[in-house]
Formats: structure tokens, sequence, C-alpha cells
């Protein structure tokens, strides 16, 4: 099952072939400002039922000191909201 990724120097051929997209936002609000549900535990990327709907990803990972995108993580961590994805996660059933 193949998911687009915004944000890079092809991002035309996301539209161009009409391919699902995975965004990555900053906020639950953005992802709200987008239509985009947030997938918080790959269950959008996995399950073949979600198959043709995009969705978001929480920054995540390290970001440039002082960036737009670190700024965002700071925010979420004061606000205790869970935006890493970790190795350690439950597999999804029946995937």
């Amino acid at each position: 099952m193949l998911t687009a990724s915004r944000g890079g120097r092809l991002d035309h051929k996301i539209d161009e072939h009409n391919l699902r997209e995975a965004v990555v936002v900053y906020s639950q609000e953005q992802a709200d400002d987008l239509g985009l549900v947030i997938d918080h535990d790959d269950s959008h990327a996995a399950i073949p039922s979600q198959r043709n709907n995009s969705f978001a990803l929480l920054i995540h990972g390290t970001q440039p000191k002082g960036s737009k995108a670190s700024e965002a993580i700071k925010e979420l961590k004061k606000n205790k909201v869970k935006f890493s994805y970790s190795k350690k996660s439950t597999p999804i059933a029946g995937v």
C-alpha cells in the first residue's frame, strides 16, 4: 500500500497521480484545519480499509534548534501530547 509524504521536491506527483498522503503537522488544530485525522498508531498507514484516506502525523524526531518544528515539539511536550512513534508499540491486530 503506497502512501506519499508531502514536503519534498516531487509533491506535484502526489496531486498528478491522486495518491494517498501522510502530512506532517505541528498540532491537532493544524490537522483539523486540513481535514485530516492524526495516525497515532500506524493504523491509517497499515489497515487496508484506510487505503484511500490521507492522514496526518504529528511532528516527531529531532528538529533544528529554533525552528518552527522544534517550537512545535516544545509545545506538544508542554501540553503532554503523545507525538513520538515508539519501536515498542503494540502490534496492530490483523497486520
